[in-house]
């Protein structure tokens, strides 16, 4: 499994549905098709809904048949009506691909990646394709280095920009790079019951290969190639409101890690050609781990902005995947939002100025409101707290150079955490995933000094394999505010909340930084939690839950042999 596509609300079926690029064949890359899942909530159960054959095993619903995707279904949208505004269909846009390898180092085989369309009557579970292709390839008279992965959604902004009559148009979105100049997103226009007619109005995205905005490394790499690009609006409690593109990047100059999804807060104007013109404020990794390929909608059922991420399989050898029995999966439900911090004075360290996902605007007692992009975890998450052991609800553990073992026994929880860092904190965090002599570990700890939060898999394993356990290290700092003019300065709390589900890790901190991890431990006995400080630091409020419920209806068939995620799809 890997990049999840078409994430959206069934209308008619009253569910939530996702469709992920698979290979039916078996658990390494090949034979890109769609499969389906469909769930009450994002959070689960969820259910499977894809064909199946004489055999019972799982099939498709959308896999290369076609001459114009016979190599393969890449990633793509789902609008949830019909080309011509039908309400009864559901429509598939996604990239065909006719012939492989493709890849940004290479020449491009123009022609290889196109844009089809296909439609379903039945809710997602079989689909028609359109005999006409929605568009050949790339714009004329532009050469790529890659051009895919389609987004359509409404984009007022845009069509105020552009004079357009609003809610007549959807515009839509396919990533890529240009040689000799660099990374690019292809903007179209599209009538909204006129699903198959795509107007190409232009690039966004002027930068070069491997640039940076200023402020890194809070700021982020934006590579050499961009995929599954996409664009959105997110209103702050204020009524202020901010415009963002999401990006997966690749082609990084540091390996760790070598891609990765982004965020750039931006606003747009006009150049003198009466083109759309990307002015970026702000970015920020959204993962900062192996999460890769985030896709995100709007779900109308709670306003709110969702975002799903495959959640990678590139720290284990590829030769392990069949054995293992699965590879990859997708993260855990996040949203993103706009998170506003008013009254701001500084941070730990840099200069508020100097941090390149903050948006400063001056107050007027002198005091900075922070504007950056937030994510956490959605709130249907804690359905997977139903029937879990609540291991911890401790008030307070105050720790000076120690650690404290909790009752957990298991790779199956989630830990949530306040904790009180002052200038005699030099580290503090968890260790997980340890056995009793922890000669076997990980773990995650904030480094204030540093400005660091750093998740060690150093000793995870012991496995000789190749495996990868390079340390993840996310620019992390805590803010200080002033509420009033002569009132004390306070220090934010560094906040936790961590879930384990196996050989998958999710961590989250003060709703501003996300990271997917994966661990490989060999030792059975690997299953300890625990605590800990160098220097002193308080761990004001202290939740664990452990047994955490599956993602699935029904268990999944798993390989005896092989420890499967449960939590996660």
């Amino acid at each position: 499994m890997n990049d999840p596509s078409g994430p959206s609300w069934d209308p008619v079926a009253q569910r939530h549905q996702l469709f992920y690029e698979w290979n039916p064949r078996g658990s390494t890359w090949g034979h890109m098709s769609w499969g389906r899942a469909h769930a009450p909530s994002l959070a689960g159960p969820w259910t499977h809904d894809n064909l199946h054959d004489e055999q019972g095993k799982d099939q498709p619903v959308l896999e290369p048949k076609a001459p114009w995707d016979c190599e393969g279904i890449f990633t793509g949208c789902v609008v949830t009506h019909g080309p011509a505004g039908e309400a009864h269909l559901q429509t598939a846009i996604y990239t065909a691909v006719s012939a492989l390898p493709i890849h940004f180092s290479r020449a491009y085989n123009r022609g290889c990646e196109k844009l089809a369309l296909a439609t379903s009557a039945d809710g997602g579970k079989t689909w028609e394709r359109s005999s006409t292709l929605v568009l050949p390839g790339p714009p004329d008279g532009i050469d790529v280095l890659s051009w895919r992965d389609p987004y359509v959604a409404p984009w007022p902004e845009m069509d105020a920009l552009f004079g357009t009559a609003p809610d007549t148009h959807y515009h839509g979105m396919i990533a890529g790079s240009v040689p000799g100049v660099g990374p690019r997103l292809f903007l179209y226009r599209i009538p909204r019951t006129q699903l198959g007619s795509w107007t190409f109005l232009g690039t966004l995205g002027e930068f070069g290969f491997n640039e940076s905005l200023p402020g890194a490394p809070w700021s982020g790499e934006l590579g050499r190639n961009w995929e599954v690009g996409m664009f959105f609006t997110l209103r702050a409690a204020s009524g202020r409101s901010t415009q963002y593109v999401l990006l997966n990047v690749e082609g990084c100059l540091l390996d760790e890690p070598a891609r990765h999804p982004m965020w750039l807060a931006c606003s747009f104007d006009a150049d003198a050609a009466g083109k759309a013109r990307m002015l970026p404020q702000a970015s920020a990794l959204l993962d900062d781990g192996c999460g890769y390929a985030s896709s995100s909608f709007l779900d109308p059922t709670t306003g709110r902005r969702m975002m799903w991420t495959w959640v990678t399989e590139d720290d284990l050898p590829e030769a392990h995947y069949e054995p293992q029995g699965w590879s990859g999966c997708m993260s855990l439900p996040r949203e993103l939002f706009q998170l506003d911090i008013p009254h701001v004075t500084g941070a730990l360290h840099t200069p508020l100025k100097d941090i390149g996902s903050f948006s400063l605007e001056t107050q007027s007692d002198g005091t900075a409101l922070v504007s950056t992009l937030g994510i956490r975890l959605g709130d249907e998450v804690v359905r997977l707290r139903e029937g879990a052991a609540r291991r911890c609800n401790a008030e307070t553990h105050v720790l000076s150079d120690a650690s404290l073992r909790l009752p957990v026994a298991s790779r199956s929880w989630e830990l949530c955490a306040t904790v009180k860092v002052d200038d005699a904190t030099k580290s503090v965090g968890i260790v997980f995933a340890h056995n009793d002599s922890l000669s076997q570990r990980s773990s995650i700890a904030f480094h204030p000094a540093q400005e660091r939060l750093i998740v060690d898999r150093t000793h995870s394993t012991k496995f000789d394999a190749g495996i990868k356990t390079t340390p993840i290290s996310s620019p992390l700092t805590l803010l200080r505010t002033r509420a009033a003019a002569g009132a004390p300065e306070e220090q934010e709390l560094l906040r936790l909340r961590v879930v384990c589900d196996n050989s998958v890790v999710e961590v989250f901190a003060n709703d501003r930084l996300a990271l997917a991890t994966r661990i490989y431990p060999d030792d059975a006995a690997s299953v300890g939690l625990s605590l800990f400080a160098e220097g002193k630091a308080a761990f004001e409020t202290l939740d664990v839950w452990e047994g955490l419920a599956g993602a699935f209806e029904a268990p999944r068939p798993a390989n005896p042999a092989a420890k499967a995620a449960r939590h996660h799809l």
